[in-house]
């Protein structure tokens, strides 16, 4: 059987189809790859990456991935997936290669969710709207409750971890911003400078519900950005697919679609004898 680990620095992750898809596979190229337990690759058409058991494991694949190709894929993660769980983020399509090999030994999916990728080089108009600033310590009991919802939203299930010590961190380095409106706290932006991609980080974009359809969350991301689009970045987040508003406000921001991952979480079922 040949060897499929790799390093972080190999040359596939400097080829011409993985770079056409960077900026979908953003999560994988700036957190995943570099830190992995799990980094697997033929060289050239895939490459399969983890960094933490509790979070899903990333399958880059090549645009035209043969299907004796998606059978190594999926030979690989059914060897280095065999507990009761597999969670996967791949190109929609393979996902769904991936989920029905799965579904015919035994697993059946409890959880999914299509992740639009986006890039914004230039920004369109935005109406301005409250007091948008950076995060302070006394705002990290509204903005945990926030990043609670926030998962919730997202995931439909519950945090499992106390989100304070990462907030108090986030904060004392500037990563979090906020948007006052009527002296209260409506939205709140995470953002981070990605330098080896020339890029701004967005992510945990949130708004409150009594603020939502008022354009808080568009105008905070246009303020946090603009600053890095003037230094010559170019800013990526991810939108959940079935959000229809989220991905409009982005649009109407300027961020362009790059494509879209499914990541899907399955278990095994129970089997009685």
């Amino acid at each position: 059987m040949p060897s499929y680990w790799i390093d972080s620095d190999h040359p596939v992750f400097d080829s011409a189809g993985y770079q056409k898809d960077v900026i979908l596979f953003n999560v994988l190229d700036r957190a995943i790859r570099l830190t992995a337990f799990l980094l697997l690759s033929d060289g050239e058409q895939f490459v399969i990456a983890r960094n933490r058991a509790d979070l899903a494991a990333w399958v880059w694949t090549k645009d035209g991935i043969s299907d004796k190709t998606l059978e190594q894929v999926l030979f690989l993660l059914r060897v280095h997936f065999a507990g009761r769980k597999v969670h996967v983020t791949a190109k929609a399509a393979v996902t769904q290669r991936i989920q029905a090999f799965f579904e015919g030994l035994g697993y059946q999916a409890v959880r999914s969710i299509g992740l639009v990728a986006y890039r914004l080089d230039k920004l369109l108009p935005v109406k301005p709207i409250g007091h948008p600033r950076l995060a302070r310590m006394e705002d990290v009991d509204t903005l945990c409750a926030y990043q609670r919802q926030f998962h919730l939203d997202c995931f439909a299930q519950e945090l499992t971890n106390d989100p304070r010590e990462g907030l108090v961190s986030a904060i004392e380095k500037q990563l979090f911003w906020v948007l006052e409106v009527d002296g209260a706290i409506a939205s709140m932006v995470r953002a981070m400078v990605n330098e080896r991609n020339n890029a701004l980080v967005v992510n945990q974009v949130y708004t409150h519900a009594p603020y939502r359809g008022r354009g808080c969350a568009k105008f905070l991301v246009a303020t946090v950005v603009a600053p890095a689009l003037q230094q010559g970045l170019h800013a990526v987040l991810y939108a959940d697919s079935k959000n229809p508003f989220s991905n409009a406000a982005y649009q109407h921001v300027g961020f362009v679609s790059q494509g879209e991952v499914l990541e899907v979480e399955m278990t095994q079922e129970e089997r009685t004898l």
